[in-house]
């Protein structure tokens, strides 16, 4: 990644001109942030008093991102974002370009997603709805949210299309991704469990942006797949809370078949390439695919694997199908039953249905609640 300020409007040709800290020989990356008061913390001084620690943190989080996600997956060979791919396939010169403080909008992030070869661009803007401005590069699940929308675009449809999931449906699923992975990264000192906003702390608002917190709660978070009908569920945004809340839901289903790791992070290749399986993964016969042994890190798995096997501007459907179909390559279909049964949760039932559709995201749709008959579970 590179990591630098953007406080102008501009920022496309000029980046490498903009500002990031020097720590010198030293690479001593500290910096004093301000004062914070109110609620959750809100800064006392100017955003460009602590532009240093906003590049650093923006840096940090870039970085780690992807390299969580290069486990699972998104690696040279699955077009990642990369300056040098070392010869291990994709394009080289596509890291991503990442805009602190960034002065081309407000109350917002963006992340763009051009082909394999040329560079993704995070934007990440101050939120003033409070008296203070707040920083989105402090808001985990807000970058992440917006770093995952690179791993689903370069990973649906092929190294050579980003544009899979641009609206409707397909373009909600990309913003579901976003908040579901976001959500689960920063559930792991819960537990896995609880109720979890998006943007709740550069919002000022515990509730974030979205309608409903994710829960597996329904007086807290009761929609399902229909609930897509209602008018005010015809943006990307409102689609894919739909999306996010039936994956927290199959994920609660995993985890409790199967436990929870309190990390995400698998082991680290060893010099020889190979992979130490440990506490993580699952022993497995030469040649065969490495299964993270616990709930969370298993559906993390299944969800990047899913990506590269459903078509572009992908439905609901096409999704949920994808993640079983990655489960029976993984795992020889041994989740076959919990997954369905997670899916049926939120509507996604073998009998849900869609009539009217539109590329837009219309159409008429009725939450199928049945699973298959060769599931144990089924009733």
């Amino acid at each position: 990644v590179f990591a630098q300020e953007n406080w102008g409007r501009r920022g496309n040709k000029d980046w490498i001109h903009k500002y990031r800290p020097d720590a010198g020989s030293g690479r001593n990356f500290v910096y004093d942030y301000c004062h914070e008061s109110g609620l959750g913390g809100t800064p006392d001084c100017s955003p460009q008093d602590y532009v240093n620690v906003s590049v650093t943190q923006l840096f940090y989080t870039v970085n780690m991102v992807h390299d969580l996600y290069y486990r699972y997956g998104f690696d040279e060979a699955s077009r990642n974002f990369q300056q040098d791919n070392y010869g291990r396939g994709g394009r080289d010169n596509d890291a991503v370009i990442a805009y602190a403080q960034d002065g081309s909008g407000s109350n917002n992030a963006r992340f763009t997603t051009p082909p394999d070869g040329k560079h993704g661009r995070c934007h990440m803007y101050l939120w003033d709805y409070l008296s203070s401005a707040r920083d989105s590069d402090f808001d985990a699940g807000t970058l992440i949210h917006e770093l995952t929308h690179g791993l689903s675009n370069r990973l649906t449809g092929g190294p050579a299309n980003s544009g899979c999931l641009n609206f409707g449906e397909s373009g909600g699923l990309g913003e579901g991704w976003g908040d579901f992975l976001a959500t689960t990264i920063r559930s792991i000192q819960y537990g896995g469990h609880g109720e979890f906003a998006i943007s709740d702390w550069v919002s000022g608002d515990v509730r974030g942006v979205r309608y409903y917190l994710y829960s597996t709660n329904r007086t807290v978070n009761p929609q399902t797949y229909a609930t897509m009908n209602e008018l005010r569920y015809w943006g990307e945004h409102e689609i894919g809370e739909i999306w996010a809340e039936a994956l927290w839901i199959v994920m609660q289903g995993l985890i409790r078949k199967h436990g929870f790791s309190s990390t995400l992070f698998p082991p680290q290749p060893l010099d020889n390439g190979k992979i130490p399986t440990g506490n993580f993964y699952r022993s497995q016969a030469v040649g065969k695919p490495l299964v993270p042994r616990h709930g969370n890190t298993l559906m993390v798995q299944l969800v990047i694997l899913a990506m590269k096997l459903q078509p572009c501007r992908p439905s609901f459907f096409d999704a949920r199908d994808a993640i079983i179909e990655a489960d029976r390559v993984l795992t020889g279909g041994e989740n076959f039953c919990e997954l369905w049964v997670g899916f049926s949760l939120s509507g996604l039932g073998i009998d849900a249905s869609l009539r009217k559709a539109d590329r837009w995201g219309g159409g008429v749709r009725k939450d199928g609640l049945k699973v298959p008959t060769e599931s144990s579970l089924a009733d």
